[in-house]
């Protein structure tokens, strides 16, 4: 289990980082393996150097215990890879990203963000088909395309990649599929 934790905040509206803590903790006394910091986490409502800190906090706060998984979606590639770059420093044991938000992009713009973002990292890539978020599922043609070109296995390496689907498990430090879709 790799619940979405729920970012708590202070009156100001600053982060409260004792009580994401003391969160952290509950989730993984309850029978978590890991944590997830993603969009539930409620991260378009953070500036960047919160979404940083926040990500900081949550490997500190749960390395020792189990997987973390940081998302570093954002509206542009070299903001996402900035994302991912920061989130491998601080000690993620994988990143998660969904396609930008506030635009629809193409199909070869999405593979084009996707690649950058796995060739930043050395940590496994969850490529989050975040539908409900930007309003157009990844196509079914792009996710077998994957692995089916020889010329994108390098860049679309097992190794680095990890598809999330309604159903996942963990093996090692990697979310699987656990079911075909």
């Amino acid at each position: 289990m790799l619940p979405v934790f729920q970012t708590p905040y202070h009156a100001d509206e600053t982060i409260d980082y004792a009580t994401l803590e003391r969160e952290i903790n509950w989730l993984y006394d309850c029978g978590a393996q890991g944590v997830v910091m993603a969009m539930v986490s409620e991260l378009l409502r953070l500036s960047n150097e919160e979404r940083v800190e926040l990500a900081e906090a949550t490997c500190r706060f749960g390395r020792a215990r189990g997987v973390v998984i940081i998302s570093v979606g954002a509206e542009s590639s070299k903001v996402s890879e900035r994302f991912a770059r920061q989130a491998e420093s601080s000690g993620a044991d994988s990143v998660m990203t969904i396609p930008p938000v506030s635009v629809g992009v193409g199909e070869s713009e999405l593979a084009a963000y996707y690649c950058r973002i796995i060739q930043t990292t050395s940590i496994p890539v969850i490529m989050q088909d975040a539908s409900g978020y930007v309003g157009k599922p990844m196509t079914i043609g792009l996710q077998a395309r994957r692995l089916a070109l020889p010329s994108m296995l390098k860049l679309w390496d097992t190794a680095n990649l990890a598809w999330v689907r309604p159903a996942i498990s963990v093996t090692g430090h990697c979310a699987r599929s656990s079911r075909a879709s």
